[in-house]
């Protein structure tokens, strides 16, 4: 067995120095920033700054997802939202959330989804209003950054001048074998940050993308190529704190979203938000489907919003996993230029 095991390793080994070739540094240009949460924190958060006029009115934080860091919305020059609102005039933001990224780990502070929306999000709102003028600012989620949008705005947080969620559930209650499985595996939530995913990640980086492993048909599409997958893995792969993952089970075992005291309700609270919102999901999006997504938008009191599936059926390329609608080869064409419309209104 301990034989086994060695030529294993030893076979993958090799993939771990393969990481090295797909990692690349953030695109140009970008400054780096921190930003100090009330409870002790520090964040990384990056600065794209307008690359071509007019200059918009509002600057953009981009928020990313669970498992993932700030590199996922500004990845190379080819694949990056952060450079294309920039290049439209836009002042643009990037945070990495606590324990992900360039951003503060605190090995023994345990980290939950609360803490992203009581303490990160308002100091990286408050941070940006201040070197921008004081005025307020939008905000556009992908996933768990959506999510987190959410709770903020619910929990009566301010600052915000537009939202924009692209494959952001609020409907946690799964059907068929993604949710059999998470119910299996819940009871292991508490010890999630034990499980090295980035390491593995990038043991197996020439297999990623190839389909062969079907957790990847869960969140990637046709939209998105396997080299732009692999380079996801290569540099913007985080592990996800425990008490994020012991939260999210909490809420796909329960069918809820709500804090970690259960005494807001995230999804109900939407009926007091009244700024402007575009909620996106993805056709063919296996972590957040269009009817895990559209009872936030349903709930929302804004008087603009506005509700897209992204597929063919709407006259989009393809149809759109949860990846895609970042990383997808025609996102831009897709989805980008409506986001800029709505942002820019």
């Amino acid at each position: 067995m301990n034989r086994v095991a060695f030529c294993l390793v030893l076979a993958l080994l090799p993939s771990c120095f393969v990481a090295r070739f797909y990692a690349t540094d953030w695109p140009p240009p970008v400054e780096t920033c921190q930003v100090h949460t009330l409870d002790g924190w520090t964040l990384d958060l990056k600065h794209v700054p307008p690359l071509a006029g007019p200059r918009r009115a509002r600057p953009v934080i981009l928020m990313h997802g669970i498992e993932t860091d700030g590199r996922f919305m500004d990845l190379d020059e080819r694949h990056s939202l952060a450079l294309y609102l920039a290049r439209q005039g836009f002042d643009v933001w990037v945070p990495s959330l606590r324990d992900t990224g360039a951003s503060e780990r605190q090995p023994r502070a345990p980290v939950n989804f609360d803490d992203y929306v009581d303490f990160d999000a308002p100091a990286i709102v408050h941070y940006v209003r201040a070197h921008t003028g004081g005025g307020p600012v939008d905000w556009v989620g992908h996933s768990m950054g959506g999510m987190i949008l959410y709770a903020y705005l619910s929990s009566g947080g301010t600052g915000i001048g537009r939202g924009v969620t692209l494959g952001s559930p609020v409907r946690l209650q799964w059907t068929g074998a993604f949710e059999k499985l998470m119910r299996r595996i819940s009871p292991l939530a508490p010890y999630a940050s034990w499980a090295p995913v980035e390491a593995a990640a990038h043991m197996t980086l020439p297999l990623q993308g190839s389909g062969i492993d079907p957790a990847e048909r869960i969140i990637l599409g046709p939209a998105t190529t396997a080299q732009t997958f692999r380079r996801l893995v290569a540099v913007a792969i985080d592990e996800a704190p425990a008490g994020v993952v012991a939260q999210f089970a909490d809420w796909v075992l329960h069918n809820r979203f709500d804090s970690r005291d259960h005494r807001i309700d995230y999804l109900r609270g939407l009926s007091k938000v009244r700024i402007p919102m575009l909620v996106v999901a993805g056709k063919i999006d296996g972590i957040a489907p269009p009817w895990a997504v559209r009872p936030a938008f349903e709930t929302l009191a804004s008087p603009v919003k506005r509700w897209i599936v992204l597929g063919r059926a709407n006259g989009a390329s393809t149809d759109y996993n949860h990846v895609d609608l970042v990383l997808g080869e025609h996102a831009a064409a897709d989805l980008w230029r409506t986001l800029v419309a709505f942002l820019a209104s």
